[in-house]
């Protein structure tokens, strides 16, 4: 027997154990907003909700005034003011939370639980319950089993299991100062995002919840956005509402831009909207849906729009998705205040009052939870179970993730899933060497250049020792340098043709390993000294036969001298060490501005997916920092910025270099850049020289065919078919070295 004090009167009453746990609050509703009314007979210390002798009324046990006992249901959380006193010692009863501004007050111990307590899923959907322990409690409040608990909950100082295990000492951990967390023990330890943003939720975000469309930090999902390169999608349509009727404007169809669809002889008009299944009874107006006369390709609408033009049937091969019906208990734990009715005398359904009047508007997801039609076919999997994304034409589903993207992110050259699957996949997989009758040609080119060139090296070697006039000494010269770079052009065939069978349809998994390669570096380099060398090369010989036929006789008895062959030497390795330079200046550090392309960070860093370049990093780093100026950031810059949003516990954020041979899969030189390329200014120079090679070499031989032409007649009769002859080799050789 105890006493205690009346609220309403401030007498004292005698307290029994009958009297004790009954409902002490009144709830009502004024308007939308909750109004509670104290029982008169309720006690101002709350003692009358403690000691519960009825145990179906038990909320939680806990310590009162050192002493333990139990705390009724009907004051823990229940009193929005929080003015009502708290009774355990620990304050555990006190431990309430709004999660969403469309959710009423829950005791902690209702967040990822596996049972939905507020109309917007609020309670399951927070970003604390995405990173929970691998061992389970039973918690003090709420479900009498054994649950897996948010991370955040272990010592928060706050014992919220049983036994206390939460507050114990036995968790891992994983970083340094501020980013200090727990993590579960098959969790290994990583850099997390830090939040620039102080208003948000947590000061850092793990990379497996990061860009996960649920805010933490408050605007890292725009960052995201940056760095994927995706559009946002308009998903509301434009509501009119008037008193007997209810305009629905799709977006072509808005003032203002409905001239544009004269220009493609569209016009727009209305139709009614009927639910598909059911017209319930009470309606109380009319809704007009005002889209195109035709039916349009409806795979880049979203949210209502999307809905509300497929179920008037005016998309092209998608059907509406409203397929479940809304019966009298859909949607439990939400819409509050609604009104029951009647389905075309079958069954029952109910209907909630808004601005245009009374209606059930919802999509019914399948495990019964409820989303508005702005919800549907957004990209969002707002019901739970992807129910409201799985009719949905207009995206496109990471493998792993589960992340929905717009149809448009699919196959259009940059990653955006951390799997790689929307651009690997059988739409758009791709090999390093595509097509089968280029994969062949490759192979015969490669195997031809190379024994072709060993052969002609190899002979013409031999030959040159047998030489012992000038002009034919240069000539053979020539050729062996010649048939050097050919030979370097066919093993650069023959190795990019094993590595495409080696990786196969597997490519498209691994090309970013490959871009970033020694290997692909490698064979660039290979490939483009080749090419350079046979072209100076050509140049170089086409000069010398033109000034050796300038002098005629004198140059055929001119004999090979150690003088000559210096210079012979002198000139090849001057044009060999102007193509090694050519190759190798874009892998140099020192022109890492210019030359390279883009950063890959590591898998794990979702932020980041795939490769990205100056462009990018300044979008990205830009939504991060806020405004900053327009201009070339140096790649060291870059570097410093990025840091600077990852912590640095574990060495920091890693990432490689996409260098200037990694442009492509076959890894050759860079000849085709954009106008804003940093790299175009030493492109437009290489292709200048190639150019000017390419002129003298042909000019030369012009020349040297009209000289031949011109002094054949002045030759002895007996030399003549001897003379013919040199002249059909010199052609076929301008033909041959023309093509090459």
């Amino acid at each position: 027997l105890h006493e205690c004090t009346i609220q309403a009167t401030g007498r004292k009453i005698p307290l029994f154990n009958y009297t004790r746990c009954f409902p002490r609050a009144v709830r009502s509703w004024v308007g939308s907003e909750e109004v509670v009314s104290n029982s008169k007979y309720s006690c101002i210390n709350g003692f009358d909700q403690t000691n519960c002798s009825d145990e179906a009324r038990v909320a939680l046990t806990c310590q009162i005034g050192g002493y333990t006992s139990t705390v009724s249901i009907f004051v823990v959380c229940v009193d929005i003011r929080n003015d009502f006193p708290r009774l355990c010692d620990d304050g555990i009863d006190k431990e309430c939370v709004r999660v969403s501004l469309n959710c009423l007050i829950i005791h902690k111990h209702q967040m990822c639980d596996g049972q939905v307590d507020c109309d917007d899923q609020g309670d399951e959907n927070n970003y604390i319950c995405l990173s929970q322990t691998d061992k389970t409690c039973k918690r003090r409040f709420g479900s009498k089993h054994a649950l897996t608990f948010p991370l955040s909950w272990i010592n928060d100082g706050v014992a919220d299991c049983m036994g206390g295990e939460d507050e114990k000492q036995i968790w891992p951990t994983c970083g340094v100062g501020e980013t200090m967390r727990y993590v579960t023990h098959n969790e290994s330890c990583q850099e997390v995002f830090l939040c620039r943003n102080s208003a948000g939720k947590g000061s850092f975000i793990e990379f497996n919840i990061l860009c996960d469309r649920i805010d933490t930090c408050g605007n890292e999902n725009k960052i995201c956005k940056k760095s994927r390169s995706i559009a946002a999608s308009f998903s509301h349509a434009l509501y009119d509402v008037r008193q007997s009727e209810t305009t629905i404007r799709m977006s072509p169809c808005l003032p203002g831009l409905t001239n544009i669809l004269y220009l493609k002889n569209l016009s727009c008009e209305t139709y009614a909207f009927h639910n598909p299944i059911h017209d319930f009874l009470g309606k109380s107006s009319t809704e007009l849906v005002f889209s195109t006369h035709k039916k349009m390709d409806c795979r880049h609408l979203y949210g209502g729009i999307y809905l509300y033009t497929s179920c008037i049937g005016k998309c092209k091969n998608s059907s509406c998705p409203l397929s479940r019906k809304v019966e009298h208990d859909s949607c439990p734990g939400q819409f509050m205040d609604r009104i029951y009715t009647i389905v075309n005398n079958t069954y029952l359904t109910f209907v909630v009052k808004s601005q245009q009047g009374f209606h059930n508007n919802v999509f019914v997801c399948k495990n019964n939870h409820c989303v508005g039609f702005d919800k549907v076919c957004n990209l969002v999997d707002d019901c739970g179970d992807s129910s409201d994304e799985h009719m949905c034409p207009n995206h496109f589903q990471c493998h792993e993730t589960k992340e929905y993207l717009s149809v448009t992110n699919e196959c259009d050259g940059t990653i955006d899933c951390k799997d790689l699957s929307d651009e690997c996949n059988d739409h758009c997989g791709k090999q390093i060497i595509n097509r089968y009758w280029l994969k062949a040609l490759a192979w015969i080119l490669g195997a031809s250049a190379s024994i072709l060139n060993i052969w002609t090296v190899s002979k013409t070697v031999l030959d040159l020792r047998k030489c012992k006039k000038a002009p034919a000494f240069k000539n053979k010269f020539f050729i062996i340098v010649i048939g050097f770079g050919d030979l370097l052009l066919g093993l650069y065939l023959l190795t990019l043709s094993g590595f495409d069978a080696r990786y196969g349809r597997n490519y498209c998994k691994f090309q970013l390993g490959w871009l970033i390669s020694p290997a692909c570096s490698v064979i660039g380099v290979i490939s483009t000294i080749g090419s350079l060398v046979s072209l100076f090369s050509m140049a170089t010989l086409s000069i010398t036969r033109l000034l050796d036929l300038k002098k005629g006789l004198i140059a055929h008895t001119e004999p090979v001298t150690i003088k000559l062959k210096c210079k012979l030497c002198i000139t090849i390795v001057l044009l060999i060490a102007a193509s090694v330079t050519i190759s190798v200046v874009p892998l140099l550090d020192t022109f890492k501005d210019v030359f390279v392309n883009g950063l890959k960070y590591e898998s794990s860093n979702t932020l980041f997916a795939g490769f990205k370049d100056k462009r990018m990093h300044f979008d990205i780093l830009q939504e991060y920092y806020g405004r900053m100026k327009k201009r070339p950031l140096k790649w060291s810059i870059i570097n410093t910025l990025v840091d600077e949003m990852f912590s640095a516990d574990y060495g920091g954020i890693r990432r490689q270099t996409l260098g200037f041979y990694g442009n492509d899969a076959v890894c050759l030189f860079k000849y085709f850049v954009r106008t804003n390329d940093s790299q175009k200014f030493f492109v437009w120079v290489i292709l200048a020289v190639n150019f000017f090679c390419f002129i003298t070499t042909t000019t030369c031989y012009i020349l040297i065919n009209a000289l031949s032409s011109r002094s054949s007649d002045e030759l002895q009769q007996n030399r003549v078919n001897k003379v013919l002859q040199k002249r059909k080799k010199y052609r076929l050789r301008l033909c041959v070295d023309t093509t090459a």
